[in-house]
């Protein structure tokens, strides 16, 4: 079951130049829309007691924790793995930019930056991302860098407004974010609801 309550928010500043604008133009130029066999073997089975379900979940779900985890944006390394477009809609374009390294003692977490851009005439306001992953798993995401994008203008580079996501799995299963993204072009408020499963392997993480 999937939650799409909004995560915990806390405080981060602009994505640094290593994010390419250009680049993400570039991949936001699609046309515009509207739309387990037990083993009885004694010496194994005093290496490693069987723990119940419910305690496994109860540690799985103290070491996912994320409540006193944050991530400066400038300490952030862009990784070589190619960004993930997450929404591509109406000239607003949501990329999804993953990191480098975890943080310092958690190689369960990986992070990640959203960056939204207009390439529309209309300015964007009240921009809302919020996340949700399966149980086993957590998600955080840190304050946005505004909620606002001015209107796009063939002249100047146009601005991002970042956000800077952490998620953990501790477990190392397969990956999967849901998305809730709100925002208002022009004069019309949008409600996008959607999933994200291209993650890099879990196992990876760390070293991307």
């Amino acid at each position: 079951m999937l939650d799409l309550a909004p995560s915990e928010n806390q405080g981060g500043p602009m994505l640094s130049s290593a994010l390419s604008i250009t680049a993400a133009v570039q991949r936001c130029s699609a046309p515009l829309s509207t739309e387990i066999a037990a083993d009885d073997s004694p010496p194994l089975r005093s290496l490693s007691p069987v723990l119940p379900v419910n305690a496994v979940s109860a540690a799985a779900g103290e070491e996912a924790s994320l409540a006193s985890l944050f991530i400066p944006l400038e300490a952030i390394k862009p990784s070589q793995v190619s960004p993930v477009t997450v929404f591509d809609k109406n000239g607003v374009c949501v990329l999804l930019h993953f990191a480098t390294n975890c943080p310092p003692g958690r190689p369960d977490v990986l992070v990640m930056v959203a960056s939204m851009l207009n390439t529309s005439p209309q300015p964007v306001r009240n921009i809302l991302l919020q996340a949700a992953v399966p149980k086993m798993m957590k998600v955080k995401l840190q304050s946005p860098s505004g909620t606002e994008l001015a209107p796009f203008s063939p002249i100047l580079p146009p601005p991002a407004v970042t956000q800077v996501i952490l998620l953990a799995n501790p477990l190392k299963e397969k990956t999967r974010m849901r998305y809730k993204l709100t925002f208002t072009l022009g004069e019309q408020t949008l409600t996008e609801v959607g999933e994200v499963n291209e993650f890099p392997p879990a196992d990876r993480w760390g070293a991307l």
